[in-house]
């Protein structure tokens, strides 16, 4: 029989190996899990404008964000001294400002002004649009929504969305010109005058179009992991989360371990 001290070595010598064994990918698959296990910091990179760069953990405080560098040592930057912030596995941010096809590959709303939500609908009505149930989230006003993506969005769907023309591009590529009613119980509600009332399976549906995008500048854009793309020119800093005070997405919040980048533009 093997004794306890000896069965302890192998254990520990098994170890060593592993750890000396392990590839680029793994090492960072298994950072990842750390991470995961603190959602409030980050790994990332934050630039300054007046030309300071900073690379280590990045923790969202409120009014601005303090790196813990490599080297130990933390700084700290205020939103308005920020240039850019860019979490570690973050895809290069395309340079031209409003909807890139970076952050169109998820299905979403795309606002008027040219920011995109990348969220899954819960409920609206021809008022107000809603992430989820709870009353703490805030509601897009429909004013403020010009596209409803059921599928990723791609430039031949693009192209059947003419402007000036309101209603359901469906996945066949028919376009049913028609008012938007809302949508519940899974259920895209329309009024048209070929269908009167009629409700759709959003299965079926790749698009509606409320109204035409006017995309504008901003002071941010600001990415998140899940490829939302907003326009921001107002947001604050919490310890936890960054909250979008803009007239259109006011109260939309994104936390800390969600954010991909912020990118001052003006």
């Amino acid at each position: 029989m093997h004794s306890r001290a000896t069965i302890v070595l192998f254990f520990a010598a098994t170890t060593l190996f592993l750890s000396a064994g392990q590839t680029d990918a793994e090492k960072a698959r298994r950072s990842g899990v750390a991470a995961a296990a603190n959602p409030s910091t980050f790994e990332g990179v934050v630039q300054t404008t007046n030309g300071g760069r900073f690379e280590g953990r990045i923790r969202l405080e409120k009014n601005g964000f303090t790196i813990m560098e490599t080297n130990g040592s933390a700084q700290k930057v205020s939103l308005e001294e920020l240039l850019l912030l860019r979490a570690r596995l973050a895809p290069a941010a395309a340079e031209a400002h409003g909807v890139s096809e970076v952050s169109r590959r998820a299905a979403g709303v795309q606002l008027t002004g040219g920011s995109f939500i990348a969220r899954h609908i819960q409920l609206a009505d021809d008022t107000w649009i809603r992430f989820s149930d709870s009353p703490r989230e805030a509601a897009l006003s429909t004013v403020s929504v010009a596209r409803i993506f059921f599928q990723p969005p791609t430039a031949q769907m693009e192209s059947k969305l003419l402007p000036g023309r309101t209603g359901l591009l469906l996945k066949n590529s028919d376009f049913i010109e028609s008012e938007f009613k809302g949508i519940s119980r899974g259920k895209i509600r329309i009024s048209s005058v070929l269908f009167g009332l009629k409700s759709f399976d959003p299965a079926k549906v790749q698009a509606l179009a409320l109204r035409d995008p006017r995309p504008v500048t901003a002071r941010f854009e600001v990415r998140t992991r899940s490829n939302s793309c907003l326009l921001v020119n107002v947001l604050s800093v919490e310890k936890d989360r960054l909250t979008i005070q803009d007239s259109a997405m006011a109260g939309l919040q994104i936390m800390a371990g969600e954010l991909m980048e912020i990118r001052k533009c003006q």
